[in-house]
């Protein structure tokens, strides 16, 4: 499927260019969003795939499970820390640049079930 048929929002189409972005500037400001994205801990089941189940589509569960089992049995909450133990000293400047763009994804990411939801519904 070309990648002109798949719809991202603009939140994620922003969190993605942060993310490229940090990657190229600040090593400290992407290990801070690696960790958004991976989490912090990781429960027995993936919270959402329980839902799934308990909907119309629980065969909908199954990618979102397999998803969430590959991360923990990976430990992909650990990714960040290999990062940062590579890092030499840093010092305010590079911190306070983290914080911002980690601030920005934190925000991205609290609007995104919104933006979904208007998204699909077509609410404006």
């Amino acid at each position: 499927m070309p990648e002109s048929d798949f719809y991202f929002i603009p939140e994620i189409q922003f969190e993605t260019e942060i993310v490229k972005y940090a990657s190229q500037v600040c090593p400290l400001a992407f290990a801070c969003l690696v960790s958004i994205m991976e989490g912090t801990a990781y429960p027995d089941r993936d919270p959402i795939g329980a839902l799934l189940e308990e909907s119309s589509k629980p065969e909908s569960a199954k990618g979102v499970e397999a998803h969430f089992q590959i991360n923990k049995q990976g430990n992909h909450t650990a990714i960040p820390e290999a990062f940062i133990k590579l890092m030499p000293a840093i010092d305010r400047e590079t911190v306070v640049s983290a914080l911002r763009m980690t601030e920005v994804a934190i925000w991205l990411d609290s609007n995104l079930a919104t933006s979904m939801y208007k998204k699909f519904y077509d609410i404006h």
